[in-house]
């Protein structure tokens, strides 16, 4: 009679063991009662015939991704939410959400809800710093910052405005002084018709003289 021997079979985020006569893979499966479809992939690169070792069965699951109310499609091998976004190009930053726990068990038809975290860098007070955004708008950032306008301050870009990743905005602090300088006035000239005068002669009856004057101005700083 066939030798028996052990096999570990690794079905996703499950293990077991069996004991089998059977040399070929699928039909250890089968003896097992595991069903697989034309889809799914084994690895039987740990496995020797009559020996034992490890199969792994890499399920294929359809997952539906999406993204700012874009959903896509993917078929994907991997056996967490984690490794499959990685497996289709998604990789996943402390400031995104997820609607699952990364190391949660991916199944077939799952529909996974992702928010990426934007970037946007706040200038402001001699000071530039980097904030991680879901979404908000540049009135949100600033609160984020924890920067408040004063009456006369502005925003390169309008508080309204969405934050999109890269986003750089800066913060001008607005001021006013009062000034006031000395400035010359110069004096002005007055004619006066003297009938007693020869027609086309003229006279200075007294010479005039610049002034000054004190001149206040209002001077907006800003920064």
């Amino acid at each position: 009679s066939a030798k028996k021997y052990d096999v570990t079979i690794v079905d996703g985020q499950s293990s077991f063991a069996v004991t089998t006569t059977e040399t070929e893979p699928i039909e250890i499966l089968n003896e097992a009662g595991i069903t697989v479809t034309t889809d799914d992939k084994l690895d039987i690169t740990g496995f020797v015939e009559s020996k034992g070792g490890v199969i792994v069965i890499d399920r294929f699951n359809k997952i539906y991704l999406e993204i700012k109310d874009s959903i896509t499609v993917y078929g994907v091998y991997s056996d967490t939410v984690g490794a499959a976004l990685n497996e289709v190009g998604f990789f996943v930053g402390e400031n995104d959400r997820l609607n699952y726990a990364l190391d949660e068990a991916v199944t077939d038809g799952m529909v996974i809800r992702l928010e990426n975290a934007v970037y946007a860098t706040v200038n402001s007070d001699g000071e530039s710093k980097e904030f991680a955004m879901l979404g908000g708008t540049v009135e949100d950032l600033l609160a984020l910052a924890g920067v408040e306008l004063k009456e006369d301050d502005y925003t390169s870009h309008s508080l309204d405005a969405a934050v999109e990743d890269g986003l750089s905005v800066s913060v001008y602090r607005v001021e006013y002084k009062e000034e006031t300088v000395s400035e010359e006035i110069k004096y002005s000239t007055e004619k006066i018709d003297d009938s007693s005068m020869e027609i086309g002669t003229q006279s200075v009856v007294r010479s005039g003289e610049n002034g000054k004057a004190d001149v206040t101005y209002k001077i907006k700083y800003v920064n």
